[in-house]
């Protein structure tokens, strides 16, 4: 498991180094022995022995992934959650449709956080990252509990009010990924629910 990475300690080797980094993924990938997290190109003769080292001390490998390093563990905690809630044995709803809120907030605050931070400071001008995807986060968030709550009409209703509320911020990707979520949600809902008319009450609820 890629755990952390220490960026400071890298951009400070590519700055002695005049080192160009490009990291092949992000903290929480599960990793092999034979997988390259980072690649790296330089413009002149150097020890790739030694820089390969250095960089390996910047890098944390280990059997579990942190919060504060991994963003999408955070979610898939919750989601855990919602899931044991909806399990027979449980049968919780209510707390399921706790964690669709919170995560429902999580989303409005991390656009709070990219609209309050147009033009960042280029501190790590020499490492290179891979792109978060939007569709992991919602996948992260979202698909397990539309699964194990495809036959309950209360969590979907609040799963599609959720979908809906994440639609109204501006930003493309979310209001994509939204949709798309919302198609699934119903898709599976119509596969697991026999009431006619609480597939009728869901579907006024959906994106689409």
């Amino acid at each position: 498991m890629f755990k952390n990475l220490n960026l400071n300690t890298l951009q400070v080797l590519a700055e002695n180094k005049d080192l160009h980094i490009k990291l092949n993924c992000l903290p929480g990938k599960y990793v092999h022995k034979n997988f390259a997290i980072a690649n790296f190109k330089a413009d002149k003769n150097i020890d790739f022995d030694e820089i390969e080292k250095s960089i390996n001390k910047a890098i944390t490998i280990g059997h579990t992934r942190l919060f504060d390093e991994d963003p999408r563990f955070g979610l898939i905690s919750l989601t855990e959650i919602a899931s044991r809630a909806l399990s027979p044995g449980i049968n919780d709803p209510g707390t399921a449709i706790q964690i669709i809120g919170s995560h429902e907030r999580l989303f409005f605050l991390w656009q709070k956080e990219i609209e309050s931070d147009r033009k960042p400071e280029v501190t790590f001008n020499r490492i290179e990252v891979p792109q978060i995807a939007i569709e992991d986060f919602f996948d992260d968030a979202f698909r397990p509990i539309a699964r194990d709550g495809a036959d309950n009409i209360e969590v979907l209703l609040r799963l599609q009010k959720a979908f809906k509320s994440i639609a109204s911020i501006e930003n493309t990707s979310l209001k994509e990924n939204a949709l798309k979520n919302s198609k699934e949600a119903y898709h599976r809902a119509e596969k697991a629910i026999t009431f006619t008319k609480d597939l009728e009450l869901l579907k006024k609820e959906c994106l689409f």
